[in-house]
């Protein structure tokens, strides 16, 4: 990510000091410069799966409400686009897939997400994961993911 004020990325922003600390997950850098706040991060992630059946979700791609409407078929082409590309995703042998993809796959994450945010009051009701997904599930029914 590139700061709008100053031009540098984070990664250089953390050399020159212009902050103290950055979440850069798969981009920080092999160089002893940096510290990893999570030092043995692979056996973490390894126990939250074996936890919770699944990685927490970092990053969603969402499409707005009017290009749902008026765009379907483009909605349907881009989902079948990014499913092809998580399909070919590479990851070190034995690390968990963190490139959840689909709409059944993001059931128990999204079941967590939504406790997660009750319990924190952050919501006022529990969602129901069918609530969340259903329309998604109707416009890309049938769409072929690998």
């Amino acid at each position: 990510m590139i700061h709008e004020n100053t031009g540098k990325g984070l990664v250089d922003q953390l050399r020159g000091g212009d902050i103290d600390a950055a979440i850069l997950g798969n981009d920080l850098p092999k160089d002893d410069t940096f510290t990893p706040v999570i030092r043995d991060h692979r056996a973490v992630d390894q126990a939250w799966v074996a936890r919770h059946g699944s990685m927490p979700i970092n990053h969603v791609v969402a499409v707005s409400e009017e290009a749902f409407a008026t765009k379907p078929r483009a909605v349907r082409a881009a989902y079948e686009l990014l499913g092809r590309a998580a399909a070919e995703a590479k990851r070190p042998a034995g690390s968990p897939d963190v490139t959840l993809f689909g709409t059944d796959t993001l059931r128990a994450p999204l079941r967590f997400l939504v406790e997660e945010c009750r319990r924190q009051q952050l919501i006022k009701r529990s969602l129901d994961v069918d609530e969340i997904l259903a329309p998604a599930a109707a416009l890309l029914e049938g769409v072929a993911i690998p």
